[in-house]
């Protein structure tokens, strides 16, 4: 299996609703690109503050690297990706790992 975590720092003055439609933006992707097996957003609870801005992001499964291949290049993920997420961004970080 896949994993592809994303995890996001928002630009300061973001609203809440603004960061809240970028979250439902992504989940639809589920619908949409059917290689993607889940589809799961995740808070930073850390007390360590070694976020570096990075308090929320998102975690998605494939079943093959091929699958998250082709959820890269779909039009639908580039879309939302242009148009909705990264005008939201300050930064994001992507770590994509296999557990084989």
């Amino acid at each position: 299996m896949i994993h592809h975590i994303v995890f996001l720092k928002f630009h300061p003055k973001l609203s809440t609703i603004n960061i809240k439609k970028v979250f439902s933006a992504l989940a639809t992707l589920k619908e949409k690109i059917p290689q993607i097996q889940s589809f799961k957003i995740l808070n930073n609870i850390s007390q360590e503050q070694l976020d570096q801005g990075f308090k929320q992001g998102f975690e998605m499964h494939f079943n093959h690297p091929l699958d998250l291949q082709t959820y890269l290049d779909h039009p639908a993920h580039i879309d939302v990706k242009e148009k909705i997420v990264r005008p939201a961004l300050q930064e994001v970080l992507v770590f994509d790992w296999n557990n084989g």
